[in-house]
């Protein structure tokens, strides 16, 4: 992504994507503001690349969405992705708690945006 992960390489918060998605989530609720702001840009940007890897023709891209977002991570991540699950079956959501929190992100989004495109140029 940028200069300073070239040099670094992932960051912890990357790393804690793949745990499950339960987990992610109870250590998201655990955490400070701005805690929670860096574990969302790091889902976001994780679930961006698993989508790009999966469906490439769909037109999601991080580096643009991010770089363009008027909103922080940790607003889009409670206001748009978390009531995406209320949304889900009882037995959907229940298979997805124990995929990687990044699989499950990439699946909400491609979820919104197949539902309204407009609402992730909204960010």
């Amino acid at each position: 992504m940028g200069l300073l992960s070239s040099l670094f390489g992932p960051s912890k918060n990357d790393y804690k994507t793949l745990l499950p998605f339960q987990q992610w989530i109870i250590d998201y609720h655990d955490v400070g503001v701005f805690k929670q702001s860096t574990m969302g840009t790091a889902l976001l940007v994780q679930a961006f690349a698993m989508i790009n890897q999966m469906q490439p023709e769909l037109p999601l891209y991080a580096e643009l969405l991010m770089k363009h977002k008027r909103q922080t991570s940790k607003t889009i991540i409670d206001t748009i992705l978390l009531p995406e699950l209320e949304l889900l079956s009882d037995t959907d959501l229940k298979a997805c708690l124990h995929e990687p929190a990044r699989n499950i992100g990439a699946f909400l989004l491609i979820k919104i945006y197949e539902k309204e495109p407009e609402r992730l140029s909204g960010w």
